[in-house]
């Protein structure tokens, strides 16, 4: 299979008023666009989100202005210039026959058609995925799309949330299931996106992949072999990628997955934005440091043709993305710790992102890469035995299955880094394992006021340092003690006198804030998700500490380099690849924007765990400055304006 490296995503969704649509268009010309910007594959729109068909449909609704076969046009040609193309559906925004079909949309609890602002602030309806119609109507679509020579298939917007219709209200209670319980309702609903997923699957050639944008991770195994990151970093952050790039390499290997942005300056629908080449080049470096491909999202206006300016630009970052590939093509990314991350839960809709502990897990992945560590982040499906230490963030679930693999993780060898609630029972009264048994749990902590004292030299200043999270109240018992709890005077409140917004530290009163035995690190507050929101360097050093301890020689030693940079490695069997990008954005406003790549004066240096005999920049191959000494391989790194790739080879 092909491995997932340059693609380009077209953003195309089309309002009815405009007669002039596809006037300029040729599809030959859109082909050798493509090819001359190096390409490899495209996804491009067979069904927009308003709904409209860009093909002669039969059972859809064409564009009123369509004239002939633009979807038939675009993959004869692009497959004339050995270009793969996947047809774009959406699955759940289409206007059209949500407009025509209000029998098919989503149903409240109340009885009303469920409307919505998508992020760029336009009016939808959503569908029901049971509804009696629409699914054999998008069935029935996909069934026409698949006659065409595709090399995919790319289902958007595919989001389990609750429906209240007729069709759906039968069949809960045929079920017997309470319609008054959102919990159970939601879930009623996943089962029906998991059960379309199938059908389309059945439809689909089996050697096509398909993208279902928005089912989790997790429950795609079996339906989807590739995965894109859509990520539009300048409106959504910049943290959030390398976690997701974290989670889909090791599900999905890293020639099959790919980091699909944006070329955009506020997010998708912007026309007239482009944020900028070297903005663009930034989020290609962050593929080239996670191991993973590069898709970028543009859009084709209606009435003419690819942009030729926007592609020579594009052309020009995927011939530098080209000029690496001699070496990254098979190289695999190697993690030391696993970031754990809880299951999909439906019945926690709408606050998905809350019941997978997704503030804590993003914490955790910057805190990682802000401390150089190669890192994956992993669910309860996935293998844990490569892995020398698992942190648990915050708020890990820990289920029967989860609490078995963990038992035979640490049987092995390996170490467990816990914080917050993580590690308790489900029922939250005790510690699951009895690996915890070097502590006594008492209670759950509701307040961010307490501090920590610590007992060894974690930081130059000694003081009472803050929390900034609740966590849990433990007492250390035969461990070793890195940090003592000390309880604030009192919480934050009004007392009807006076506003006690200053809280500061009282005395220990026998609770221990961090404690460790061989293999079981325990922070008592939820330290990664006060991180992902206050960025204290204390914070990051508490980690820093319990990683140092239970991984004595890491993979990568940096100490000198900025905290804002980043360093990885991939490698194959006869090489290693160090990865060092210190471009990273300015925040203005609400956005982080990059308008010039950082540099790096030259003198730096990091170390490699290994011995290596030859150090090259890539892709010159020029020699580098280094040494060998105490298992490490320590290079000198010349001036690096945005991103540099060394060959380490063995």
């Amino acid at each position: 299979m092909t491995k997932l490296k340059r693609t380009i995503h077209i953003d195309f969704h089309t309002m009815p008023k405009i007669p002039d649509f596809g006037a300029d268009f040729d599809a030959k010309e859109f082909a050798q666009i493509l090819s001359d910007a190096h390409v490899q594959s495209v996804n491009v729109f067979a069904i927009c989100n308003i709904g409209f068909a860009y093909y002669p449909t039969k059972i859809g609704t064409p564009h009123p202005y369509l004239k002939g076969d633009m979807l038939g046009d675009i993959v004869r040609e692009c497959h004339a210039k050995g270009i793969g193309v996947v047809a774009y559906v959406n699955a759940t925004l289409s206007h059209e026959q949500q407009r025509k079909h209000p029998e098919w949309c989503r149903i409240d609890d109340k009885g009303y058609i469920v409307g919505e602002n998508d992020r760029s602030g336009n009016f939808f309806r959503t569908l029901c995925y049971n509804s009696d119609g629409y699914k054999e109507y998008l069935l029935g679509v996909v069934k026409e799309i698949c006659e065409y020579d595709i090399d995919g298939m790319f289902f958007d917007c595919i989001y389990p949330r609750p429906c209240y219709c007729n069709k759906c209200t039968e069949d809960m209670i045929d079920r017997g299931i309470d319609i008054t319980d959102k919990a159970a309702v939601t879930s009623f609903a996943y089962e029906n996106i998991l059960k379309l997923a199938d059908e389309l699957r059945n439809i689909v050639p089996k050697d096509k992949n398909i993208i279902y944008n928005a089912i989790p991770l997790e429950d795609n195994r079996k339906r989807q072999y590739r995965g894109e990151i859509e990520h539009i970093p300048i409106a959504w952050g910049y943290e959030a990628v390398p976690m997701d790039a974290a989670y889909q390499r090791p599900w999905y290997g890293e020639e099959n997955v790919q980091y699909m942005t944006g070329r955009f300056q506020k997010c998708w629908g912007d026309f007239g934005g482009y944020k900028g080449k070297i903005a663009l080049q930034n989020d290609m470096y962050d593929a080239l440091l996670n191991g993973i491909g590069i898709c970028i999202g543009d859009h084709m206006h209606p009435a003419k043709n690819l942009n030729k300016d926007m592609y020579k630009q594009i052309g020009e970052l995927f011939e530098e993305f080209m000029q690496y590939e001699k070496w990254t093509d098979g190289a695999k990314y190697v993690a030391d710790v696993a970031v754990l991350r809880n299951l999909f839960d439906p019945t926690s809709l709408p606050t998905m992102k809350d019941s997978r502990n997704y503030t804590a897990v993003q914490g955790a992945c910057r805190m990682l890469a802000e401390l150089k560590h190669n890192f994956d982040v992993v669910n309860e499906k996935m293998e844990f035995d490569k892995y020398k230490v698992i942190i648990l963030p915050d708020g890990t679930v820990m289920t029967d299955n989860l609490k078995a693999k963990l038992e035979a993780f640490l049987a092995k060898g390996g170490k467990i880094i816990s914080t917050g609630e993580s590690g308790l029972n489900k029922e939250k009264t005790g510690f699951a394992l009895d690996a915890w048994n070097f502590l006594e749990f008492d209670k759950l902590e509701s307040t961010d006021t307490s501090y920590y004292s610590l007992k060894k030299d974690v930081e130059e200043v000694a003081m009472d340092w803050a929390m900034y999270a609740p966590g849990i109240l433990m007492k250390n018992k035969t461990g070793e003690e890195i940090a003592a709890h000390v309880p604030a005077y009192f919480t934050k409140h009004w007392d009807g006198l006076h506003g006690y917004h200053y809280t500061p530290p009282a005395k220990e009163i026998g609770y221990s804030a961090m404690a460790m035995s061989e293999n079981v690190c325990q922070i008592s507050f939820k330290v990664f998700e006060a991180y992902g929101q206050f960025f204290s360097p204390f914070h990051r050093n508490l980690v820093k500490y319990a990683l140092d301890q239970f991984i004595a020689k890491p993979g990568i030693k940096a100490p000198e380099m900025p905290v804002s940079s980043r360093v990885t490695t991939t490698e194959t069997d006869d090489y290693k690849l160090l990865h060092v990008k210190v471009t990273y954005p300015e925040n203005k406003g609400r956005w982080g924007l990059i308008d010039n790549h950082n540099v790096l004066p030259a003198g730096y240096s990091v170390s490699v765990k290994g011995e290596y005999r030859n150090v090259k920049l890539l892709p010159s191959e020029t020699p580098v400055e280094y040494k060998y000494e105490n298992g490490y391989t320590t290079i000198t790194l010349p001036e690096i304006k945005g991103y540099s790739m060394f060959l380490l080879e063995k």
